[in-house]
């Protein structure tokens, strides 16, 4: 082990504190500050003579100097230590989004000084405000779907059923608490349908999207024609997610009866049955 000297040990802790990759102050109780390292310089856009001799509650906006003075600084004082606090320092070229760790120093129980390290958080407040308004939008298109007058469905890669809109209840003629579990394809197709859709439903799994038509039945007993999309569910654009949790959303609506006929055909070019409509048997949603 090498020995350091006593000057090389001091001259090695000034270092680390000029030259620390955060900014460090260290002021008087009044929050005056009497030390501070480059960094924090960088930060503040002020050279050494303007921050020395400087109260810190100067250096933060209007808002930041209020609650420093009857928030921050006096729990401090009480506690001895402050974590993790947003503020913002007010420089020649606009606010810098910081986040301070302050600590009080003590000498024989009392306390003399004020430690605070900052951290530049201007990245991380981009991030909040781009994931609030992330949360903000999917809140927005959920309450979009959930009142929509389709049948949107999310299932687990089981096929079994995770949500139920209320186009769906409203479709179908099942409350959430009777669709949310079971299976979709038992819950509400035909058994022809259920054969058709069983590969494209495997093909989830994959990443592949699926969309036809398909005979429904609501929960009493009557049947119509009705529009499906299959669409996996994505992480992100291309990013298929392959959480066994989730898997696609089943995205349903009635067809008019005036497409019945443009459905019949499309049927006979696919190769699927075409079935004969009977009033015992079929009601078309209008």
């Amino acid at each position: 082990m090498i020995g350091l000297s006593p000057q090389k040990i001091s001259s090695s802790f000034e270092d680390l504190f000029e030259n620390a990759p955060c900014g460090y102050v260290v002021m008087n109780l009044d929050g005056q500050i009497v030390q501070a390292n480059a960094a924090f310089l960088d930060l503040s856009k002020l050279d050494r003579s303007s921050v020395i001799g400087a109260s810190f509650r100067n250096l933060l906006g209007s808002a930041g100097a209020i609650f420093f003075d009857t928030q921050l600084l006096p729990a401090l004082l009480l506690n001895g230590r402050r974590k993790e606090i947003a503020l913002d320092l007010r420089t020649s070229k606009g606010r810098v989004p910081v986040l301070v760790n302050f600590s009080v120093q003590y000498m024989e129980g009392e306390a003399v000084s004020i430690r605070a390290v900052l951290l530049d958080a201007a990245e991380r407040r981009r991030f909040e405000r781009d994931l609030l308004r992330a949360r903000n939008e999917a809140e927005q298109l959920s309450e979009v779907i959930l009142h929509s007058s389709d049948a949107v469905i999310t299932s687990h890669v089981d096929g079994t059923i995770r949500n139920w809109s209320n186009g769906a209840a409203k479709m179908f003629g099942f409350g959430s608490a009777d669709a949310v579990g079971r299976s979709f394809t038992e819950l509400v197709l035909s058994a022809d349908a259920r054969g058709l859709l069983a590969l494209p439903i495997l093909e989830l799994a994959n990443g592949r999207e699926f969309s036809g038509e398909v005979v429904a039945h609501r929960a009493d007993g009557t049947s119509f024609d009705a529009s499906i999309m299959l669409s996996p569910h994505m992480e992100a654009p291309e990013h298929f997610s392959r959480s066994p949790r989730s898997c696609g959303t089943f995205h349903c609506k009635s067809v008019p009866r005036r497409l019945c006929c443009r459905m019949k055909n499309w049927r006979r070019s696919a190769g699927w049955p075409v079935r004969s409509r009977t009033r015992s048997t079929t009601l078309l949603s209008q």
